[in-house]
C-alpha cells in the first residue's frame, strides 16, 4: 500500500463516552474522550467507520475545531485493497481456486470487438446521494434505473419498469429489481451489474480476454465479517431473517444446506449483488436465487424500518456466496476489484 495514512503514529483511539474505558488501551494505545484533542489544529485525525456513521463523527470533529480528517470508509478503495491482499494469502494456504483474480488468468491474445456482447449495467435511483467525483459511465456500462415505478423522475433511458419486472419491490430488493429485469429482458451474451458509486476495476483489454476466456462469473473483492457472517448479519440485521432464509433454502433447494452452513461460518462473503456473468450463469443464479427470495417476502412481509425493509437484498449478498460455495468446482468464477465513489460530507 503506497498510501500515506499507513506510516502514520498513532497516537490515540477517540470515543464519544469513555465512561467504562478509562485508562484503558487498545493496540497499545490509550483510549481518549474526542474532546481530549479539542482545538488541536494540526491533529490528524483518520475516520474510519461504516459510512453511516462517517458524517456524524466528522461533524463533531469540526464542531472542536479538528478539521484535518482522513476519511477511510470500510468501503475505500484502499481497505478493499487491504482486504484483497489478506483473502488472497488465505487462499495460497488453504485452497488456492477459492480466490483468484481477474487480472491473473487471463489469456494474452486480446484482439476483437466486444460492443454488442458485453454490457455491464449500472444501477441508480432518484434517490441518489451527491457524489465527489464524476466518474462517468465507460463505453460498455448503461445506467439502469431501479425502482422506477416508484417515482416520477426519469433519470435513465433503461428503466427496470418495463417488460417482466418487480420494479414494485424496489424497496425490499433494492439493487435485485435491475438484476431480475436483466435475467427476463437483457439478451447480451455477458451481462454484467454495478452501482452508481461501486464500479468495476476493468479495461478494455481485460473485457476482450475475459470474452475469450473460459472464466464464467466474476464477482468483486469479498467483505471481512469476524467472528463469521452470520454472527455480524444478526449484530447488524435481523437474526429471524436469517433463519427465515435457511428455511427457505432447506425447503427449495436442500441440497445447498451444507453450502448455507460453510457461508454463514465463514469469515468472509460477496458484497453488493455485484458481478459479471456469462448470461447463462446469469439465467442460472437467478433461476436459483429469486425462489428463495420469493419465500422469505412471504414470511417476512414489510418492515417499518427503511433500512431493515432492504431484507431482500442484505439476503441476496449472502446466498451469492452460498452459490459461489456450492458450485465452485461447477463453473470458472474470479474477483475483480471495484472503486468506491465517496459521497460529500454533510
Amino acid at each position: 500500500m503506497k498510501s500515506p495514512i499507513y506510516n502514520i503514529k498513532i497516537n490515540g483511539f477517540l470515543v464519544s463516552d469513555i465512561k467504562g474505558c478509562e485508562g484503558k488501551e487498545l493496540l497499545g494505545c490509550p483510549i481518549m474522550q474526542y474532546d481530549y484533542i479539542k482545538n488541536q489544529e494540526d491533529t490528524v485525525v483518520i475516520i474510519a467507520v461504516l459510512e453511516k456513521y462517517r458524517d456524524e463523527i466528522s461533524n463533531t470533529l469540526h464542531g472542536i475545531g479538528i478539521n484535518n480528517q482522513v476519511i477511510l470508509t470500510f468501503e475505500s478503495d484502499e481497505w478493499c485493497e487491504l482486504r484483497s491482499q489478506f483473502l488472497l494469502k488465505k487462499a495460497e494456504m488453504s485452497n488456492p481456486r477459492k480466490y483468484r483474480w481477474l487480472e491473473d488468468v487471463l489469456p494474452q491474445n486480446l484482439s476483437g470487438d466486444f460492443k454488442d456482447s458485453f454490457k455491464v449495467y449500472v444501477a441508480r435511483s432518484a434517490v441518489d446521494k451527491e457524489m465527489v467525483e464524476d466518474f462517468s459511465n465507460r463505453d460498455w456500462e448503461e445506467s439502469i434505473q431501479v425502482g422506477a415505478s416508484l417515482s416520477d423522475k426519469k433519470i435513465c433511458d433503461v428503466r427496470d419498469d418495463v417488460g417482466d419486472n418487480i420494479s414494485d419491490k424496489n424497496k425490499q430488493y433494492c439493487e435485485l429489481t435491475a438484476l431480475y429485469w436483466l435475467w427476463k429482458n437483457c439478451n447480451s451474451d455477458w451481462v454484467g451489474l454495478s452501482h452508481y458509486r461501486r464500479r468495476f476495476l476493468i479495461s478494455k483489454d481485460e473485457i476482450k480476454g475475459l470474452l475469450k476466456s473460459d472464466i464464467d462469473a466474476v464477482f468483486t473483492t469479498p467483505v471481512i465479517n469476524e467472528p463469521n457472517v452470520k454472527f455480524m448479519y444478526e449484530k447488524n440485521h435481523c437474526a429471524e431473517d436469517w433463519q427465515i432464509m435457511k428455511n427457505a433454502v432447506s425447503n427449495i433447494c436442500p441440497e445447498y444446506m451444507n453450502s448455507v452452513c460453510a457461508m454463514e461460518l465463514s469469515d468472509n462473503y460477496i458484497p453488493y449483488n455485484m458481478f459479471i456473468m456469462r448470461k447463462s450463469f446469469l439465467d442460472a443464479y437467478c433461476e436459483w436465487l429469486f425462489p428463495i427470495l420469493e419465500y422469505c417476502e412471504k414470511e417476512i412481509g414489510k418492515k417499518d424500518d427503511v433500512y431493515q425493509n432492504r431484507y431482500a437484498g442484505f439476503l441476496a449478498e449472502r446466498l451469492m456466496s452460498v452459490y459461489f460455495i456450492h458450485n465452485i468446482d461447477k463453473y470458472n468464477m474470479v474477483f475483480a476489484h471495484k472503486h468506491f465513489i465517496e459521497t460529500k460530507v454533510n
